[in-house]
């Protein structure tokens, strides 16, 4: 198994989205030589809570009730139809799983992550989930619907 759900209460995704709709011209592009169609909202950065949080109130008030640790990072991730994030992995060790997570906001139907295995996971919206970064991996949206999802970082060190 190379994803297991983190636990924490789930999201209020729909809410969520509705805010990350109305910040649509305020995601940038993502990491272009790793990915096409895929952009990023940052929410907090060195644990510290950005401008762009304005736009999501919600997720920062799911973050300080739900997560128990302040983390590192957060960013809403936007993976446009037809877009996709290129074979990676994020740490060296294939065996750890991360200690931040990927939450679910939008998961159209068929859209999809695959471990160099050939296993594939989808999400559930509002859920949580802890992945081991080591393996290679990448995120697909073969739809015609965008891909949300909220990455949350390590705990602040």
């Amino acid at each position: 198994m190379h994803i297991r759900e983190t636990g924490l209460a789930p999201a209020p995704h729909r809410e969520i989205m509705d805010e990350v709709n109305a910040a649509a011209n305020a995601f940038r592009p993502r990491r272009q030589s790793q990915a096409v169609l895929w952009y990023d909202l940052d929410i907090l950065v060195d644990s510290h809570v950005t401008d762009n949080a304005r736009w999501c109130p919600t997720l920062v008030e799911w973050l300080r009730t739900s997560v128990p640790w302040t983390p590192n990072r957060v960013y809403i991730a936007r993976l446009d139809p037809g877009g996709e994030v290129f074979w990676h992995a994020d740490f060296q060790d294939p065996e750890i799983f991360s200690e931040g997570f990927v939450l679910a906001l939008r998961i159209p139907h068929g859209s999809f992550v695959e471990f160099a295995d050939g296993t594939r996971y989808v999400y559930a919206e509002g859920t949580g989930y802890h992945a081991r970064l080591g393996v290679l991996h990448r995120a697909v949206n073969p739809t015609t619907k965008p891909r949300f999802t909220a990455f949350v970082g390590s705990p602040k060190r």
